[in-house]
């Protein structure tokens, strides 16, 4: 095997349609300011009956009737995702059900954030080579809409600095009813990355991540309102480091730090 071939792709959106002057009322920002920096007018947000699953389903599907491969073609399935609604069982597994693919086939999720689906076709091509078959369905989808609840967001682009707050809610509780570190990294993630992007989209229009490291001191608990407070420590032509600190409002706790590399990219 010298490599992989797409032949064939899909894909599919959340229900819910938030613009820019919609998200201004929920955050300090306006559409001016959003559009001129990212040229994003519109963002898409899971509904009450929309998850991970769901999204991947509806794009798989799409994908294999595009292909003009029957189920029984496929010979391993990977879904790339870091907001499956359920522990068990995977997105791969509930994608494997609804399109009736083989159940003796390999089915399973992988969890690498923004470089996911790289990281899935890597795996799906390992599978192929040493577990024979010529098709893989390999699917990248996330639903952070369904964990992320934003507060407020300050900006002092001056300074380098950013300030996102977050609200802990009950279902993002662990059974010891501490909220989910994976949880605490994406909320990481999203606000680190908006820094970054302000300074590299110049540059190109999208960032990635590159690398994360975050330490977690204080749990959060239900309830809580947490602050991630991030500061650019150093910037390139494409490459942007971040650092950032997670501050409880209560008694003002630090609760966990982090530090991220960003690069600019072409879609």
């Amino acid at each position: 095997m010298n490599g992989l071939q797409l032949i064939a792709t899909g894909g599919a959106l959340p229900g819910r349609t938030i613009t820019n002057d919609a998200l201004s009322r929920m955050v300090d920002t306006s559409d001016a300011w959003i559009t001129s920096r990212t040229g994003i007018r519109t963002r898409h947000w899971c509904t009450e009956d929309e998850s991970a699953a769901t999204l991947a389903i509806a794009a798989a599907r799409q994908a294999l009737d595009r292909s003009g491969l029957a189920p029984a073609d496929i010979a391993c399935c990977v879904c790339a995702t870091l907001s499956a609604p359920d522990a068990t069982p995977s997105v791969a597994c509930q994608v494997q059900a609804a399109l009736g693919l083989p159940e003796n086939r390999p089915a399973l999720d992988i969890n690498a954030a923004c470089s996911g689906f790289l990281y899935g076709m890597a795996v799906a091509r390992g599978m192929l080579t040493t577990l024979g078959g010529q098709y893989a369905l390999v699917i990248g989808c996330e639903a952070l809409s369904r964990l992320m609840d934003p507060v407020f967001v300050t900006c002092d682009f001056v300074k380098g600095t950013i300030d996102m707050a977050y609200h802990a809610q009950e279902w993002e509780l662990n059974p010891e009813n501490i909220m989910h570190g994976g949880i605490i990294s994406t909320a990481l993630d999203t606000s680190m990355g908006l820094l970054a992007h302000y300074y590299t989209h110049l540059s190109a229009p999208t960032v990635v991540t590159v690398t994360m490291n975050v330490t977690f001191l204080k749990p959060v608990l239900a309830g809580d309102i947490f602050h991630i407070q991030c500061q650019l420590d150093s910037l390139g032509r494409t490459l942007a480091t971040v650092k950032a600190e997670v501050r409880l409002e209560r008694d003002d706790i630090l609760a966990g730090i982090a530090t991220a590399t960003f690069m600019a990219v072409n879609e």
